[in-house]
């Protein structure tokens, strides 16, 4: 009984040392490539800064495709989100057919799938529309790509809420939809994120004094850390009071005794404001650029 718990202390060990150093790596990889990479152009050039957006959402094309990969088996290095999407597949048909049953955890392909189309459709049929009715010429610019990946990943929250909430009233009737209905999630959510990270990264590089873009890289990467912390947080504070004075919890191993739907409405709310928010902080923003121009203006008049 003994040799078992300190086997099971020992691989735990070993997964936490590897995710420590796959942190260690990737902090150092990204916030030194996309800092390298900006300093090879331009930015007084406005055409050198059109190809420095375009490098960001090409670098962020690859990076994903090589770093994202499906989940066969929710693990303790996914996410509360990751785990519950694998748990609603596992709770839908997944037939294919008449005799292939498609893995829950594979579904992430369509996550994927929609990252690796957000770039080039951004890149060659966003870009011209939004010039026409932006008059900037790289498209949108990076505040308000953040801000339309902020509304897609809203809306995400919104469409499996929907899409939950279907789910559990079709199995307490007997029935199982097709687990295909999850796929417009996974798509909100992949371009969510493609417009947001680029857009953060583009930003955060861009309007950083010159030396210290990589520092400014990290700190950019760093939020990302911090949500993570905040998102365990949240699920935390909502399991205790969906818990208290005997309440039916959210969260639960089987979800028909739950209520994920309404903690799916929770984030689409949280993200909601947290859009309406930016978008008024935004607004004032003045780019590094604007001003350089108006100070030059100031200094010829």
């Amino acid at each position: 009984m003994q040799a078992a718990k300190d086997d099971d202390g020992g691989r735990l060990g070993l997964q936490g040392t590897q995710l420590y150093l796959m942190a260690l790596g990737t902090g150092g990889l990204k916030s030194s490539v996309s800092g390298f990479g900006s300093d090879q152009f331009d930015e007084t050039d406005p055409g050198e800064l059109g190809r420095m957006a375009r490098f960001f959402s090409w670098l962020f094309f690859f990076m994903m495709f090589l770093e994202r990969a499906a989940i066969l088996e929710p693990s303790p290095a996914c996410t509360l989100t990751d785990v519950e999407e694998v748990k609603q597949a596992q709770a839908m048909d997944r037939r294919l057919g008449s005799s292939f049953q498609v893995p829950a955890g594979s579904l992430t392909v369509f996550l994927v799938a929609s990252i690796l189309l957000a770039v080039p459709v951004y890149d060659r049929l966003a870009v011209p529309l939004a010039g026409r009715l932006t008059a900037n010429p790289h498209g949108l610019s990076p505040l308000q790509r953040i801000s339309v990946g902020l509304l897609f990943s809203t809306l995400a929250m919104a469409a499996a809420a929907l899409t939950e909430r279907h789910r559990r009233d079709a199995s307490l009737a007997g029935a199982t939809p097709s687990v295909f209905l999850l796929v417009p999630q996974f798509f909100l959510v992949g371009a969510g994120e493609a417009f947001t990270y680029i857009g953060q990264l583009d930003f955060f590089l861009r309007e950083c004094p010159r030396g210290m873009k990589t520092m400014s890289t990290g700190l950019f990467l760093s939020t990302l850390s911090l949500g993570c912390f905040l998102s365990t947080a949240i699920v935390t504070a909502v399991h205790a009071v969906t818990t208290s004075a005997g309440r039916r919890p959210w969260l639960t191993e089987d979800l028909d005794k739950g209520s994920l739907h309404r903690f799916y409405w929770l984030l689409a709310a949280i993200g909601a404001a947290n859009l309406l928010a930016f978008v008024a902080v935004a607004r004032g923003y003045v780019y590094k650029q604007e001003k350089l121009a108006d100070d030059d203006v100031a200094v010829h008049a």
